[in-house]
């Protein structure tokens, strides 16, 4: 499966996210490093707690349905923690941009550009049954890390 990942214009960090029939919408707050995440309709809010935190929640209607930790401030790595499971994403290389998501020690997907000067990004899913809130709220922190590398 694969999700392709669109930005909104040219300049903008803001992402379109197209699966089969699923669409979601990610959009990051130019001065804040929180945003939204919207998932076939249904909109989640993506906060982060504390301006030196490294932690962000997705969330909806006040619920956490998903909460993101930055292991360490120096490295591209992220902790995701779901209802059922627990993923991993981390920069597949210090020189590129493609980032590889893992639950355990399997490779679940990978995110890379389209291209190599590309904004156009695809989600690689070698396996299924995970949240599509969940898999563009981990795209969401991986373009913030683009955005932070971009500025």
């Amino acid at each position: 499966m694969m999700i392709a990942c669109t930005p909104r214009s040219l300049f903008s960090w803001n992402y379109d996210l197209l699966m089969d029939n699923r669409q979601a919408y990610t959009r990051i707050n130019w001065v804040k490093e929180d945003g939204e995440v919207e998932v076939d309709g249904v909109r989640f809010q993506v906060e982060k707690h504390g301006t030196f935190s490294g932690r962000w929640t997705l969330e909806h209607q006040g619920v956490i349905v998903a909460e993101g930790q930055k292991t360490n401030p120096f490295t591209r790595t992220f902790i995701i923690k779901a209802a059922d499971y627990e993923l991993r994403v981390e920069a597949e290389s210090p020189t590129t941009r493609h980032m590889i998501i893992r639950d355990g020690e399997q490779t679940v997907a990978k995110i890379r550009p389209l291209r190599f000067l590309s904004r156009r990004m695809v989600m690689d899913l070698r396996k299924g049954g995970y949240d599509f809130a969940v898999l563009a709220f981990t795209f969401w922190l991986v373009s913030l890390l683009w955005k932070r590398h971009a500025t």
